[in-house]
């Protein structure tokens, strides 16, 4: 039997454990990704590291810049879509649909966590909402001091021709990216995601820039 790629896959193993992984249990799903990403053709390694040190820009400003881009694209093309909808924003229609996941309803708190918003910018989407007639709230089954939020009628005649529209907005914010370059940009983004999501959780609501900055993050 012939044991090279097996040793190849331990030499792939020690330099994921020294470059990526961090303390704690490792995860062999995360590996796997390192792994297809390494040595995937359609995404060269270090390419974008490459680029930003040929522009003298740090790579995390690249990553930042080319993020805040994306955000930048997608509402350009999500308020073409929105065109001629009692929705303007894609804050709203995020909001609306999310109430089709919860048929049973959700409350306002747990909406505005799913949607990553602070409570204020949350509170006063949801408000709009329900100004509008596109959501409206029950009291709670199992806890009556409690309401919960549901779409209405109106809101499902409002939201469905819009999710055609805003599906061409996602294939479109997708650009030309191989259908190997979106499974790879999913597993990145989502680590990434996760690990804001798991961020703030610890700072809490009370926190200042500098604590960005702590050794424990």
């Amino acid at each position: 039997m012939n044991y090279t790629l097996i040793q190849q896959l331990i030499g792939e193993y020690a330099e994921y454990e020294q470059r990526i992984h961090q303390a704690g249990e490792a995860n062999m799903a995360e590996f796997a990704r390192w792994l297809a990403m390494k040595h995937s053709t359609a995404i060269p390694e270090k390419a974008a590291a490459i680029n930003a040190a040929a522009s003298g820009e740090d790579v995390q400003v690249t990553i930042g810049r080319i993020i805040f881009y994306l955000t930048r694209y997608a509402k350009v093309y999500a308020k073409k879509a929105l065109e001629n909808s009692v929705i303007n924003s894609i804050d709203e229609f995020v909001y609306l649909a999310g109430l089709l996941n919860f048929s049973e309803g959700i409350s306002k708190s747990e909406l505005i966590r799913y949607n990553r918003h602070e409570k204020p910018t949350g509170m006063e989407i949801i408000r709009r909402l329900m100004a509008l007639g596109l959501a409206t709230q029950k009291p709670s089954e199992s806890d009556k001091r409690s309401t919960l939020l549901m779409i209405t009628p109106l809101g499902m005649q409002t939201i469905f021709p819009l999710l055609e529209k805003m599906g061409l907005v996602s294939k479109t914010i997708v650009g030309n990216l191989t259908l190997d370059e979106q499974m790879h940009l999913t597993a990145i983004l989502e680590k990434l995601e996760h690990f804001h999501q798991d961020l703030l959780g610890k700072l809490g609501n009370d926190w200042e820039l500098q604590d960005l900055a702590s050794p424990e993050i």
